[in-house]
């Protein structure tokens, strides 16, 4: 698995670059400090996977021109913000199954606090808050 071998940062960086490619979305991702130490290889693959489902639903659904990730390594915890300019859309109206539901459940796994905002024509925001201890 290409984040056991490379982790996390590095992982969010070839992504990054590879939807960069594609041309249809400038993405940018910000480490705010080089050291970022995580408690556990596998807290990693479940962090990284809930990027690759934020960066698959903007993707599909937000026609968003920008997407954003930006890393911040504080005392206590990992905060890592992840945004796009897309259509946004109404969070009520969420399916049961969907992408939304599983990143968050994935975020709970590992003790990882979520915050998760949109609305129409105003983008999404997600922010996770790992604890690191």
């Amino acid at each position: 698995d290409v984040i056991a071998s490379f982790g996390l940062i590095e992982s969010v960086k070839n992504e990054m670059a590879r939807i960069n490619k594609l041309g249809q979305i400038e993405a940018e991702f910000t480490l705010m400090n080089d050291e970022v130490a995580f408690n556990n290889p596998n807290d990693e693959i479940i962090l990284f996977r809930i990027v690759q489902e934020f960066i698959s639903n903007t993707i599909k659904y937000s026609e968003a021109t920008n997407l954003d990730i930006n890393m911040t390594h504080y005392p206590e915890y990992i905060l890592i913000q992840l945004s796009d300019n897309g259509v946004g859309f109404d969070e009520s109206n969420i399916e049961p199954g969907s992408g939304l539901i599983n990143m968050k459940s994935r975020a709970k796994l590992i003790n990882t606090d979520f915050e998760f905002t949109s609305r129409p024509g105003e983008g999404v925001s997600l922010k996770l808050f790992y604890p690191v201890a």
